[in-house]
């Protein structure tokens, strides 16, 4: 009993306040750097769709949090013609990233009503893309979807209106193994308890 009582008050005096929870809503838009080295291009494609997520955090003082976030990035669709005569088609396709992650977070000036952070986050990211090809008289529909590990450092700042309510901006760069960046910028609603 004597150990849980120093253990209790050991991490009071260490993290100095009572832990606080926030909630936040994610909603902006996602840019990628397409991979197009199978591709019969030398341009560089870049795609960009929306983003919506939730993030949690726990605060364990007024500087450092605890983070886990669901985001899910849809980079849109695209179509690509094509004309091999004597026959013309077409390439539609749709991509989509799925981010599973959790972090640590370090705010600034925790206490005024700008209040900046930087972060980062580990976890995983789900890449599912699906294509149909048509050709006349034919048409193929291929699908695809791979998981790989990813890091995801970032930037942000929270603006306090009232004292359990926020509104922000929240910028990630993500790097997946094996697949290409992206980069996903978001406005983001706060819910502190």
């Amino acid at each position: 009993m004597k150990q849980l009582f120093l253990l209790l008050t050991f991490t009071t005096a260490l993290f100095g306040q009572e832990w606080r929870t926030e909630i936040k809503l994610l909603g902006g838009i996602t840019a990628a750097d397409l991979d197009t080295d199978h591709l019969a291009t030398t341009e560089r494609v870049i795609g960009g769709g929306y983003m919506a997520g939730v993030e949690g955090a726990v605060n364990l003082n007024s500087i450092f949090a605890v983070t886990g976030h669901y985001v899910y990035n849809d980079l849109g669709s695209g179509i690509r013609l094509f004309c091999d005569t004597p026959t013309c088609g077409r390439v539609t396709g749709t991509a989509g990233f799925q981010e599973y992650m959790g972090g640590i977070r370090l705010r600034g000036n925790a206490d005024g009503r700008v209040s900046p952070y930087i972060g980062i986050s580990v976890g995983g990211v789900r890449l599912a893309t699906k294509a149909m090809v048509n050709i006349p008289g034919t048409t193929i529909q291929l699908q695809d979807s791979a998981t790989k590990f990813a890091y995801a450092p970032g930037i942000g700042f929270d603006v306090k209106i009232v004292k359990h309510f926020a509104i922000g901006l929240d910028a990630r760069y993500v790097k997946a193994t094996d697949l290409a960046w992206y980069v996903r910028t978001g406005l983001g609603l706060t819910f502190r308890f």
